[in-house]
Parts: structure tokens; C-alpha cells; sequence
């Protein structure tokens, strides 16, 4: 078994070679590779993508996206686990830990984790180089009936009922979309739609980054902005059928609201993705006295979006969204686990982190 470990310059080449053409399944959409290239916060020398190679083939991969945290008012470089895959025909090789073991020795175990399956997590836990960071619990508001999506994804036997489903969706909201004629937005908040974090944006939020593990600055916000993950396609492409992680989606977009308060001052800012009908905020600074406005003014927004559902770990934006008198049908819990390694330290006592830290703000 051969380990293959890409920088940014050898990822480009990668990208670019014949071989990749030629791949059966590939490590990485070329979207992605763009975005680890372009990081802000990636160096030279960062190694983000790992290649195992078996007699020629491949047998898995696995990513890391280069980032910095400040643990104690230190900053320190540091990369998340991302988008891990072992070919199933070769399993039980020890591929997989082969290939984390690449990356604590590549990255000195300054290496962070969450998103993560059951299996990956036995894997973390045997390697005794993780321990616990936070483990944040989250909400999902559904503002519109999407049972055509929801319920083939956990029953999947449902999945031929997909057309029946999708008609009674129709005709539920059809029907209870009557209601958001009773839905009143804040008069006293106004917001511009922008998808560039400028000067005033940037003094704005860093202003506010106390307690935040990855402290964000208007150019980390501008790559994610610029070097998105998914594309819009109205289905598969050449490489998506080929890449076993997200590369593609009917509809992907992501922009900032400023938010302007009735004195013209800035109130907040929040940024936005949309993949399909879900919504989610990577990244929400928003003043505490306009909190309550604001999230009025994120659901007024969904409904014009025809976004079918709201997901956020933010503890002000989920307060928010539980507020009587928002038009949501139903509410549920979740729930997000974070690891980090341990040579980092015992974790700070008080640390939060954003809901777009990690590679989630991209997916």
C-alpha cells in the first residue's frame, strides 16, 4: 500500500493529468480542489489530500482542509478531517487508518473533526489522539412539507411512492402557504443582499469573535463565498457520477444580508447557503437587541426563497427560531459532535464555534 499525499500545487497538477481523467472514482471534484487552493488559510507545504494506492488503484482517500484556531488567545495552524472513503471491495486492509495515520504525521496531530460516522468515529477513538471539544446541539425549523425528500432518505423503500409523495406536498402547501399572508417581517430592520464581505463588514465581526475557535475574517468569508463545493447542474455530471461526496445540486447558492437598523447603523450581518429547498447560516453576527428582528427577517426570507426548512447550531439564532409566531410546522433537535486532537491541550472551558467551521460550511 502506497500513501500519496497532495499540497495545493499538486493538487492543481492532479487535477489537471491524465490519470485523473482516466479515474474510475475520483478523490475530489475539481470545484473542491479549487477551493483547498485557494484557502486563505492553507500554506505551500499543506498536505490536503491524501491518496492510498493499491497495485496502481486506488483504495481511498482522504481530505483535510487547512485552517487556523485560537485556543487561549493563541493561534494555531490546524486542518479538519473531510470527505474520508475506502473502496468497500478491499475493506479490512487497514486502509483507512493508514491513511489517518498519513495525516497526524503529515499535520503533527494538529487535527480537528466533526460530521462523522459511527464507523470513523471507532476508528478516531482507537487511534487515542482525540478527545472531545464540544458537542453542540442544534435545530431544524420546517417551514413547508418536503416529504418527498425526507421520508425515501430514511425509509428507503418508499422511494417508488417518491411521485405520490411529492404530489401530496404540493397540495399540503399549496394550502398552507395561505398562512404566511398572516406572516409580518420587522419594520424597523432593513437588509441588502451582497456576496462580498467588505471593510465595514470585516471590522464589524471581528469586532465580535470572543470565544470563537476559528475567528473568521472577511477573506476566509469571500473564498467560501467565491470557491463553493457544489455547483448547479440539473443533474449528474462527469465527475459527480464519479466522486462518492456532494459535487453537484439543482440549486446552490450563498450570500451575505446586511442587516441596517432604522438609524442606518449596522445591526448585523449573516451569511446564507441554500442547497435544493434547505437553508442553513454558516455564519450569523447579529447585535443582541436586533437578534429577535432578525430572525423574523431570516424567516421572511425563506418564504420568498421557497426554502422548505431551516438547520442552525447558532445558540441566538435556534433562541430565536423557537419564538412563538413564526409560520415553522414543526421543530427538532440536533445535534453536532466535535473532536480534537489532543496534543492541542485540554479544551478550553468556554469555546463555540460557528455553524460554517469545518467543511460545513460548504455541503
Amino acid at each position: 500500500m502506497e500513501i500519496q499525499a497532495l499540497t495545493p500545487a499538486s493538487l492543481l497538477a492532479f487535477i489537471q493529468s491524465d490519470t485523473y481523467a482516466r479515474m474510475p472514482v475520483v478523490p475530489i471534484s475539481p470545484q473542491r480542489a479549487w477551493s483547498h487552493i485557494h484557502n486563505p488559510r492553507v500554506d505551500p507545504t499543506d498536505q490536503v489530500l491524501f491518496l492510498a494506492w493499491d497495485n496502481g488503484q486506488l483504495a481511498g482517500y482522504l481530505g483535510v482542509l487547512a485552517d487556523a484556531i485560537y485556543v487561549d488567545g493563541t493561534r494555531h495552524k490546524a486542518g479538519w478531517l473531510s470527505c474520508m472513503w475506502v473502496d468497500p471491495a478491499i475493506r479490512g486492509k487497514g486502509i483507512a487508518k493508514q491513511l489517518l495515520h498519513a495525516v497526524l504525521a503529515s499535520w503533527e496531530n494538529r487535527i480537528l473533526v466533526t460530521e462523522f460516522t459511527v464507523a470513523a468515529k471507532g476508528l478516531y477513538d482507537r487511534s487515542e489522539a482525540f478527545q472531545d471539544l464540544v458537542q453542540p446541539t442544534g435545530l431544524r425549523c420546517y417551514l413547508r412539507l418536503n416529504l418527498h425528500e425526507l421520508l425515501p432518505r430514511r425509509v428507503p423503500r418508499l422511494r417508488p411512492l417518491t411521485g405520490v409523495l411529492r404530489a401530496l406536498d404540493a397540495a399540503a402547501n399549496a394550502a398552507g402557504d395561505l398562512r404566511f399572508r398572516l406572516f409580518r417581517q420587522p419594520d424597523t430592520l432593513r437588509f441588502t443582499v451582497t456576496r462580498y464581505v467588505d471593510h465595514t463588514l470585516d471590522a464589524f465581526i471581528q469586532a465580535r469573535q470572543d470565544g470563537q475557535l476559528t475567528r473568521r475574517t472577511a477573506a476566509d468569508l469571500n473564498w467560501m463565498l467565491q470557491y463553493p463545493w457544489l455547483v448547479a447542474a440539473p443533474g449528474p455530471d462527469a465527475v459527480s457520477t464519479r466522486y462518492h461526496f456532494s459535487s453537484v445540486a439543482t440549486r446552490t447558492e450563498s450570500c451575505i444580508l446586511r442587516l441596517t437598523a432604522p438609524d442606518g447603523t449596522l445591526a448585523g450581518m449573516m451569511m446564507l447557503s441554500i442547497r435544493e429547498r434547505h437553508l442553513k447560516v454558516p455564519y450569523w453576527y447579529v447585535l443582541p437587541e436586533w437578534q429577535e428582528a432578525a430572525v423574523r427577517l431570516l424567516t421572511g426570507y425563506m418564504i420568498q426563497a421557497g426554502v422548505d426548512m431551516v438547520s442552525a447550531f447558532h445558540p441566538a439564532l435556534c433562541e430565536g427560531l423557537r419564538a412563538p409566531g413564526l409560520p415553522f410546522w414543526h421543530r427538532r433537535a440536533l445535534h453536532r459532535h466535535y473532536i480534537i486532537s489532543k496534543v492541542f491541550g485540554a479544551p478550553p472551558a468556554a469555546v463555540w464555534l460557528q455553524d460554517g467551521d469545518a467543511d460545513c460550511g460548504f455541503t
